[in-house]
């Protein structure tokens, strides 16, 4: 997400703020100094007593490589992630547990994860009884890089410690994918995820059973979810007009249930009448069209390079009524088949 204010969520500073305080408790207490971890960065050791203490994300992101390149041999980012749980993410956290099912924690989780303004968004999708939660760094990142290796295992690992907490036992995983290779201490990754786990892939994944998604919530009759759904909701919309149309645009885009993403549906859920929503992309110089045609052919292509899919599951994954229809249209786009698109993939693998 762009966003072209300088609109700061108050839900993501005090999340990272905890997040980052946790990273440098964990590096201190694995032998590198304080003073190494802010190496480069605006603040100085003395700095971190502050009241009130905001970390930016530019000192986030540094403190985080300093930290890999530090310990490139530790698990510090599962250290962190088995650390960060359900209540550890504020009003969201909140918000998730009040809600009655897994599944329904996981879609409140997918329409507010740009408040956590974080570089990595995730989402789910289903493939026959198989649930894949997929996750990927929305700007091009070095996976093997000690930074990114160590914030991707902070995620996923604290992902697994909030759905235990919210469902009250572990997730039942089928397998863990990682996009970075294999670290050292590759032992760690079964302590933490009890399943197969492999290494090297295009994205990183949670695969269980879609079953799992129906398990229910410990919390759902315990939290008032009215008072935490209008908070987060108004804090939602803040960032939301702080950013350009065609960007709010494209994240509904990923939002909207089945890719059902017409012109009326994407206009009520950015709270615009269809005509403004129109005339406001012209000034951005987009259309409705064009952004929905590009993202249907990445997520065609991603969809079709990236699983197993077969060629009707992918279009009606996208919304299209039959294979025939989203055949017509990835040639239209692309001048390739599915079948031409999948061949290259693995004739040319990234």
């Amino acid at each position: 997400m762009t966003v072209k204010g300088t609109y700061h969520s108050p839900i993501a500073t005090i999340i990272q703020k905890y997040r980052t305080q946790l990273l440098l408790q964990i590096a201190s207490g694995n032998g590198i100094s304080l003073s190494d971890c802010l190496k480069d960065t605006s603040l100085g050791v003395a700095d971190l007593e502050r009241d009130p203490l905001v970390f930016s994300m530019k000192d986030q992101i540094k403190i985080i490589a300093n930290v890999g390149r530090g310990l490139p041999n530790q698990d510090i980012g599962l250290q962190m992630g088995c650390r960060i749980g359900l209540f550890s993410r504020d009003r969201v956290g909140m918000l998730l547990a009040s809600m009655p099912t897994l599944r329904d924690a996981i879609e409140t989780a997918e329409r507010y994860q740009y408040l956590l303004q974080v570089p990595m968004i995730g989402h789910v999708t289903i493939e026959k009884d198989i649930a894949y939660l997929t996750f990927k760094y929305t700007n091009a990142v070095d996976a093997n890089s000690p930074g990114v290796r160590l914030h991707t295992e902070s995620i996923v690992a604290s992902i697994i410690t909030s759905t235990a907490q919210l469902i009250g036992r572990p997730l039942t995983l089928i397998e863990c994918k990682f996009s970075h290779d294999a670290p050292s201490y590759k032992e760690k990754y079964h302590e933490i995820f009890h399943s197969k786990i492999s290494f090297g892939h295009p994205t990183t994944q949670l695969i269980f059973p879609a079953t799992e998604l129906n398990a229910h919530s410990l919390f759902c009759h315990q939290i008032h979810r009215k008072d935490y759904e209008i908070t987060v909701e108004s804090e939602f919309q803040s960032l939301q007009n702080s950013s350009c149309v065609g960007d709010q645009v494209r994240q509904q885009f990923h939002n909207l249930p089945n890719r059902k993403s017409d012109l009326n549906q994407v206009a009520t859920q950015i709270g615009l009448t269809q005509r403004t929503l129109r005339r406001r992309l012209k000034e951005e110089g987009l259309s409705f069209r064009s952004l929905k045609e590009d993202y249907l052919l990445k997520k065609a292509e991603e969809l079709l390079t990236e699983s197993s899919m077969n060629i009707e599951a992918v279009a009606l994954q996208l919304g299209y009524s039959d294979a025939s229809n989203f055949r017509r249209a990835l040639r239209r786009w692309k001048g390739l088949s599915p079948d031409e698109i999948r061949q290259r993939a693995i004739s040319n693998p990234a």
